[in-house]
């Protein structure tokens, strides 16, 4: 289970990291997906939205099946975002909160377990590696920054490839599969590096059956996500035929509508958040689950 969590979150990440990258992209050919993109690319509102939707998980375990629905809102101004989520599990009301904000080149992730008073806050940092890593920083000529945006080009390029464009009465369509995201990841050095930390075969049993729906009206307003995604682990510790089927539902409204306090984490919040990367430190690998879905040895006999 803590595999196939991880596996969609990889997905979603991966979907935040597309998004970006063709929004950023500088192609252009009429009636295509490029020129869409560059459309979309070029409002100056596209990064302050509100977006609802639908999240749903079906678990299969020795041919047994276990749904898990959530709804989930988010409003996103710049780099910030503020999402909710509730879900019912085995009967029980399950609601969770979030904040996301930057800290200089790192972004801060605040978790809820609980809701009002009774909730418990965690934070972790999402950290960009890539000066440390030896990313396209530069070396203080302007370099680096040709070298990215030529690396961000070329990523969305090879996405744009398969990307399939169609025109809808309220606008466009565009489809992407997942294994045109793979194609992309590999080849650009900063894609590379976004997910250096993820076990590559998991990456593709991700992305290899994943398909992300994006639907934009006439103005070149993206109004309309959906994605889907089926995984498979045959292989795992405990021997179980494990699956699990994710789909994704978004509406995208509310363009401008953000305001700096929406997105802004409370300070009771920030003072009373256990910082799990202290926590990770403490604990070391006493619960260290990596191994349940099966090490690379088991996996390959």
């Amino acid at each position: 289970m803590h595999c196939i969590a991880k596996k969609t979150a990889v997905l979603f990440v991966t979907v935040a990291m597309t998004l970006g990258g063709l929004a950023g992209c500088g192609l252009f050919a009429p009636h295509s997906a490029q020129d869409v993109l560059m459309r979309y690319a070029d409002r100056a509102d596209r990064g302050n939205y509100v977006a609802d939707g639908k999240l749903k998980m079906v678990f299969g375990v020795l041919g047994q099946e276990l749904s898990l629905n959530m709804d989930a809102d988010a409003e996103v101004r710049d780099e910030a975002l503020h999402a909710t989520t509730a879900s019912t599990i085995f009967g029980a009301n399950v609601g969770a909160e979030y904040y996301l904000q930057k800290d200089g080149d790192d972004s801060v992730l605040y978790s809820s377990a609980g809701e009002g008073d009774d909730a418990v806050w965690t934070k972790s940092m999402l950290g960009d590696k890539s000066k440390e890593d030896g990313g396209s920083e530069g070396d203080g000529t302007g370099n680096g920054v040709i070298t990215s945006a030529l690396d961000g080009l070329l990523f969305a390029q090879k996405v744009l490839e398969k990307t399939a464009f169609a025109e809808t009465d309220e606008g466009y369509e565009l489809t992407v599969p997942g294994t045109a995201l793979l194609d992309a990841i590999d080849s650009s050095e900063d894609a590379k590096k976004l997910v250096k930390d993820v076990d590559q075969q998991t990456l593709k049993d991700v992305l290899e059956d994943a398909t992300i729906v994006l639907d934009f009206n006439k103005d070149c307003k993206l109004t309309h996500l959906a994605l889907s995604v089926a995984m498979d682990s045959a292989q795992n510790t405990f021997d179980l035929d494990m699956s699990c089927k994710v789909s994704a539902d978004f509406t995208i409204s509310g363009y401008g509508s953000v305001d700096e306090a929406t997105v802004t984490v409370p300070d009771a919040v920030k003072k009373n958040a256990v910082d799990l990367d202290d926590l990770a430190g403490d604990v070391g690998g006493l619960f260290d689950f990596s191994n349940l879905m099966g090490t690379e040895a088991q996996k390959a006999a």
